[in-house]
């Protein structure tokens, strides 16, 4: 039961379509086999996160919210080849978006924020030598893909669980 302070955690993404998920799956296959072990976000469905909320009453930001998607119309989403992040010494592997402007434009109309870059993450947090043991296998693997986007996800997380 949660307590009246408790603050429920609410993840805004955009799912994606099986053939995405279906290519993403077997990338995380490949890296699993190639490092012989688990890595972060192996079990995570493929997605493009947004953002999150959490706050006591992030449920009452969903009339506005929605109020704010519905000004959208549908728009199509490209995703081209692989692409890196390096945090540190950890890296992490994702598909990139190509045309970032429409999804820029819903995260900035539902956070007034501007600071925004949208991906897929393929492997997230890799160590500096299991990256290196990946990526020379991915990195000139060509991909293209592109989907209509005609809404948001919004996935409740309770605290605690």
């Amino acid at each position: 039961m949660k307590t009246k302070n408790e603050a429920s955690e609410l993840i805004y993404i955009i799912d994606l379509p099986p053939s995405v998920r279906q290519f993403v799956g077997h990338l995380k296959k490949h890296i699993r086999e190639v490092l012989g072990h688990s890595f972060d976000s192996q079990q995570v469905s493929p997605h493009i996160s947004l953002f999150r909320q959490t706050d006591p009453h992030a449920e009452r930001f969903l009339y506005d919210a929605a109020h704010v998607l519905k000004s959208f119309k549908p728009f199509h989403i490209n995703l081209k080849n692989l692409n890196v992040f390096k945090h540190g010494d950890k890296r992490t592997i994702y598909l990139e978006v190509v045309n970032k402007w429409p999804l820029c434009d819903v995260f900035e109309q539902l956070t007034g924020e501007q600071d925004f870059f949208p991906h897929v993450v393929i492997a997230k947090d890799l160590e500096a030598e299991d990256f290196f043991r990946v990526w020379h296998s991915l990195k000139d693997y060509p991909y293209f893909n592109y989907f209509r986007c005609d809404r948001v996800t919004v996935l409740k997380k309770e605290t605690k669980k």
